[in-house]
């Protein structure tokens, strides 16, 4: 299954792209799982695991432990805290 990623703020400096699409040989049960695949994958991939992060399945927020349910050419975002008005 093909996946895109995107990220935005901080992140997006430390992994040096705002968009990666990358090929899942399964289907992570949690964002947390998702998660941990992509630290040991992605080169940087490790600053996905800061608490602080939130992510986005589709333009919809979602905890990290809630169950994931991932389909072809589905979107996840890493956001960094952010303020403003």
């Amino acid at each position: 299954m093909r996946i895109a990623l995107e990220f935005f703020g901080p992140i997006q400096d430390r992994l040096g792209s705002a968009v990666d699409n990358v090929e899942l040989g399964g289907e992570p049960a949690t964002a947390a799982a998702l998660i941990e695949h992509l630290a040991e994958t992605l080169d940087g991939g490790e600053a996905l695991r800061q608490d602080h992060l939130r992510v986005a399945l589709n333009d919809q927020l979602i905890g990290r432990h809630e169950p994931l349910q991932l389909t072809e050419g589905d979107r996840i975002a890493f956001l960094s805290p952010f303020s403003g008005g």
